[in-house]
């Protein structure tokens, strides 16, 4: 077993901006690019991605995971677990402002202090009260890495948009899809920097974890699977109320452009590129 901390931040002397996304193509990464982007300062993971970092080969700086609705929760616990075992450091955590209150971050020594708590407890209290209470108390002892650093938002309405925010006070522009927000976070927290798209490809039903996703031992499917799974493309992609991605993609392109930086994608054949997003090589 690992008994050293792994701090996220080490090695990292690349200045750029890498987005990671869950799209397949994060299996055709070279090695060389695995190892350009575990040297770039700022490397964000949105949504499913963290849990499944190892199989991909890279280690994310930031997580953002805003999603609160249905099973959600599950995997943002999974997320934190997994980090947790691994014994990541210095990670940052963008999120809801519900998941930021309710799972607080408790050091090694408070967190086990409760678990002798409920020992004691356990021997005056009858078997389920007791279970009852370890749950509930479980819920809200849930650990973050050790070292994280926290940041809650509140996102704009999925078919609005609105104005791109200028601080994280503000509420961040959301469209059709995380990515939309991710790139407004980058704006605010690292303008003037190019900006590289991986794994975002969205022309496909599949993530890069696919078959370790299938696996898991606790419900995480959210009312996007099957659409996403009938249609064959990503759920951004999709019309709701005749809208996709696309009906924005014009103001956030101009929005990234405004705050100084570049923004790219490494995949030729992503559905970003036709909505004027430039491709660019990694390396």
């Amino acid at each position: 077993m690992n008994i050293f901390y792994t701090n996220v931040l080490n090695n990292r002397d690349i200045d750029k901006v890498i987005v990671l996304g869950s799209g397949l193509s994060i299996l055709d990464l070279t090695k060389e690019e695995k190892e350009h982007i575990n040297r770039c300062k700022y490397v964000i993971a949105f949504n499913k991605f963290m849990a499944f970092y190892q199989k991909a080969g890279v280690l994310p700086t930031h997580i953002y995971f805003h999603d609160r609705h249905g099973n959600s929760i599950n995997f943002y616990k999974h997320i934190l677990e997994v980090c947790c075992k691994d014994r990541l450091t210095h990670l940052t955590f963008i999120t809801n402002k519900e998941f930021a209150q309710k799972y607080k971050y408790f050091s090694f020594f408070r967190f086990n202090i409760f678990r002798i708590q409920r020992r004691i407890f356990h021997k005056k209290l009858n078997e389920s009260v007791t279970n009852w209470m370890g749950d509930y108390l479980c819920r809200k002892l849930y650990k973050y890495p050790h070292k994280s650093t926290i940041y809650s938002i509140e996102i704009t309405p999925e078919l609005e948009g609105g104005k791109w925010a200028e601080n994280l006070n503000e509420k961040v522009f959301h469209y059709k899809g995380s990515l939309t927000s991710v790139l407004n976070i980058c704006g605010i927290m690292f303008p003037g920097k190019e900006i590289f798209l991986v794994g975002t490809d969205f022309n496909s039903s599949s993530y890069f974890f696919e078959e370790e996703i299938e696996k898991l031992d606790f419900e995480w499917k959210d009312f996007t699977y099957q659409l996403v799974k009938d249609a064959g493309i990503h759920y951004s992609f999709q019309q709701t109320d005749g809208k996709t991605i696309e009906n924005a993609f014009p103001y956030i392109i101009s929005s990234v452009k405004k705050t100084g930086n570049t923004l790219y994608c490494i995949n030729s054949n992503s559905l970003l590129i036709k909505l004027g997003v430039k491709y660019k090589s990694l390396l």
